[in-house]
């Protein structure tokens, strides 16, 4: 992540309410003596990969947010249906997965717009939730999601899951890396290796915390 990025994201936290930008949330209600911990999920929806993500989040008796691609949702309408139909949560990650520092403002909003327009037509519900691919936003782009009235959600943990190569070291992961409340955890929906080994991860995770969506 650029230093700019870096800059512009640090300004966000600090200036931005929540209702607009986040790389953690505290103010869910949970069980008592849990902590509110937020599995999220990018890239997708995958025709394979997701439904047998969603079964396994079904195991861990948690709830999630989707970061959908529009072309993606265009092509699995269904599979986003779903996974609101599983009390999970729905936002975008642009059309395109482009970064907004490679593009126009003006190009970027509405590659933006359209994931937005596109998730909104399939599931008939407002879809303010949106996630930066890569993480990467600039002061144009930032204000450019504000007029929109969207919700920017960051990550506070990086599971770096598309990178991994083996079992025991996405497990580790978790393992190596104790939650804080509120804490905002990446993920992929386009990766083998998080659906087949979710469960153990989380495991190391699951005592005193309650896994939710991010609410709109």
């Amino acid at each position: 992540m650029s230093i700019k990025t870096r800059l512009t994201l640090e300004l966000a936290k600090r200036v931005l309410p929540k209702e607009r930008f986040a790389v953690n949330l505290r103010e869910r209600k949970v069980s008592k003596n849990a902590a509110p911990v937020y599995l999220t999920f990018d890239d997708g929806p995958h025709p394979d990969f997701t439904p047998r993500l969603l079964d396994e989040i079904t195991k861990l008796k948690a709830k999630a947010t989707f970061f959908v691609l529009g072309k993606r949702a265009q092509l699995y309408p269904n599979l986003v249906r779903r996974i609101l139909a599983e009390g999970h949560s729905v936002g975008t990650h642009t059309w395109s997965h482009w970064s907004a520092r490679k593009v126009s403002v003006a190009t970027w909003i509405k590659d933006v717009q359209c994931a937005r327009h596109e998730v909104e037509d399939i599931t008939g519900k407002p879809c303010k939730l949106f996630r930066p691919p890569y993480g990467e936003l600039t002061p144009l782009s930032l204000l450019a999601l504000m007029r929109e009235g969207i919700r920017t959600i960051h990550w506070s943990q990086d599971t770096k899951d598309f990178a991994c190569t083996s079992k025991s070291k996405f497990c580790q992961w978790f393992a190596d890396n104790t939650p804080t409340p509120g804490t905002i955890v990446l993920m992929h929906d386009l990766t083998a290796l998080t659906h087949e080994n979710l469960l153990e991860g989380c495991s190391h995770w699951q005592e005193n915390t309650e896994f939710l969506s991010i609410p709109e």
